[in-house]
């Protein structure tokens, strides 16, 4: 079983996986692979109890960030502190991207003094990367943005198997995932790779709010065509595989409820 996880609260994300251990869905022969929304929630929202017992072998992405910078030092060592005194001695856990951006969010109000001419002038190194606005108020990709860290959930925490980039990838010539280094899976190292599965149906949202992500289009004999920066990652990421998955993707247009609805049908 191959299982990816997006957006959902921490308490359904906690949900989620007591569930799939009960139902024997972290056993050998799965893949979970989280986002940075999930994946985030390691970080300082997911005890390590709860980490060792329900989310074994998970693979993450983490949008990258600076984590050796004299400034993030000294926001963790606060960030810590004030974890600790608020939740009376909880285990530290490290500041994540939400606590990074939130962190700057804040030094760009006070920077801008409440004008949108400020705002949109603002430019600085923030914890979380490059911070600046175009005219229309979206942040500017910098020269770290569009990078993430690939991430494997082991014991009470993870491991960090390697940075992907855009216009990069990974670094190295190899074209496997064994560039990165040994993978737990779920149900224990001693298992090996998964394998085995039939071929890989991938719902992909077709409604044009998604453009910036995922772009579907029609060639001129109907077939649908998957474009944008989500499909370019998959295709990346498949290509370093050190086994072979078939898949074909599935536009989609309906609700996200719908969609769960229709995957007994497929």
């Amino acid at each position: 079983m191959f299982i990816i996880v997006r957006w959902s609260s921490p308490s359904l994300a906690m949900d989620l996986f007591e569930e799939a251990e009960a139902l024997g869905l972290m056993a050998r022969g799965s893949v979970w692979i989280t986002g940075d929304d999930i994946t985030s929630l390691l970080d300082s929202t997911f005890k390590p109890s709860f980490i060792s017992s329900y989310m074994q072998g998970v693979i993450g992405i983490k949008t990258y960030f600076n984590g050796t910078s004299e400034s993030y030092s000294n926001f963790t060592v606060k960030f810590q502190q004030r974890f600790q005194s608020a939740y009376n001695g909880e285990t530290s856990f490290e500041p994540g991207m939400p606590a990074l951006q939130a962190y700057d969010a804040v030094h760009v109000i006070a920077r801008a003094r409440a004008t949108m001419e400020g705002i949109w002038s603002t430019k600085f190194i923030g914890l979380s990367g490059k911070i600046q606005f175009s005219r229309d108020g979206e942040l500017v990709d910098g020269k770290d943005s569009s990078a993430f860290r690939v991430i494997n959930v082991v014991g009470k925490s993870y491991r960090e198997m390697g940075i992907w980039s855009k216009g990069v990838g990974f670094p190295g010539d190899e074209r496997s995932i064994s560039s990165l280094g040994a993978v737990y899976w779920p149900g224990g190292a001693a298992g090996g790779a998964p394998g085995g599965w039939s071929k890989l149906r991938l719902g992909i949202p077709a409604r044009a709010v998604f453009d910036k992500f995922v772009k579907v289009e029609v060639d001129d004999d109907g077939k649908p065509m998957v474009s944008g920066f989500c499909i370019e990652v998959f295709r990346m990421a498949h290509g370093r595989l050190n086994y072979t998955l078939d898949y074909e993707f599935h536009p989609f247009n309906g609700s996200y409820d719908e969609l769960v609805a229709a995957v007994p049908e497929v």
